[in-house]
């Protein structure tokens, strides 16, 4: 394995045991991989104290009810220990998460967007940036009423921070939308989700849809299947960050051998559809020389399959 993926492995596996430690049995399993995620993707320096000290600074600067907390709560600490002044961000977060909520409704989707506002926007500009989300929302909504829900609002936001005309990056969605529909056709929701992702991705909107399906051929002819769910949110940003396919697979094999050792990977551990979305993780901040929008999709699209799950499991209890 290269030396440099061998040590963006270790490092992830490191982060990710830093954030079971520090998040302990109260954080949802599945975020300590995308938590480290994050952590490995920064530039600043971390540490479990400091991973503690952020949680409780979610938790101290924010009310029980408040959309900061819950599900998001180890993801927006995390972000914060990611930061070299976590105090101060969680204030800006505040106060961006305030002017966002003149426009859409309370959600964690919403305070994570709140989060990245403070890494992306100057605070002069966060009301119109929040403006800006509201519009791209909207177009969303008018073209996919019963497919767009909260966490598109965080879409919104990447979408309208990362692209300059927004008639072309909505009529690229749609595009999207149309070339893959028919592979997608129990999953549009996922689909839509997706297609927002591409959009942030450099290229061709054909030469996207493209690579996105030579990748995912290519995984499966190796035996390495991932699904139609959220996880091509991940797999569609992997196709389509520039990096020669024989490459991409050459890696994905090593990593997901390097993976399938670890204990957090055993018998009771994550299983392999899982530990494929974790070596896209990896790869992903591997490859990334900037594009924190991209890192965040693929945070969002864990925080979706998660919110999925409880809603199934809530739902199951009451039947």
């Amino acid at each position: 394995m290269n030396d440099r993926l061998l040590e963006k492995c270790y490092e992830f596996m490191m982060a990710q045991r830093m954030c079971r430690e520090s998040f302990g049995i109260w954080a949802h399993h599945q975020l300590d991989p995308v938590c480290a995620c994050i952590l490995i993707s920064s530039k600043s320096n971390y540490d479990e104290d400091k991973l503690r000290y952020c949680m409780n600074l979610v938790r101290s600067s924010n009310s029980i009810f408040s959309s900061f907390r819950g599900n998001a709560e180890p993801v927006l600490a995390t972000y914060l220990a990611a930061d070299d002044h976590p105090d101060e961000k969680m204030r800006a977060a505040i106060d961006a998460y305030r002017i966002l909520r003149e426009y859409f409704p309370a959600s964690s989707f919403l305070a994570l967007a709140a989060m990245f506002m403070t890494e992306m926007t100057d605070p002069m500009e966060y009301r119109r940036a929040a403006e800006d989300t509201k519009y791209i929302y909207d177009r969303i909504t008018d073209n996919h009423f019963f497919l767009t829900g909260k966490e598109d609002t965080l879409f919104s936001f990447l979408i309208a921070h990362s692209c300059e005309d927004y008639g072309a990056a909505l009529n690229e969605m749609e595009e999207l939308y149309r070339q893959m529909k028919g592979e997608f056709l129990f999953s549009r929701n996922s689909l839509q989700s997706l297609c927002h992702a591409l959009v942030l991705c450099s290229g061709d909107t054909d030469d996207k849809v493209r690579r996105f399906h030579k990748l995912n051929k290519r995984m499966e002819n190796e035996g390495l299947e991932m699904g139609k769910g959220y996880e091509m949110i991940s797999l569609g940003i992997l196709a389509n960050l520039g990096v020669d396919h024989d490459q991409v697979m050459a890696d994905i094999v090593e990593a997901d051998a390097f993976l399938s050792e670890q204990k957090e990977y055993g018998f009771f551990g994550f299983w392999e559809k899982k530990r494929l979305m974790h070596v896209i993780m990896i790869l992903t901040s591997f490859y990334l020389t900037s594009g924190p929008e991209l890192i965040a999709a693929v945070v969002v699209s864990v925080l979706i399959e998660i919110q999925q799950q409880q809603a199934a499991a809530a739902s199951a209890a009451a039947a």
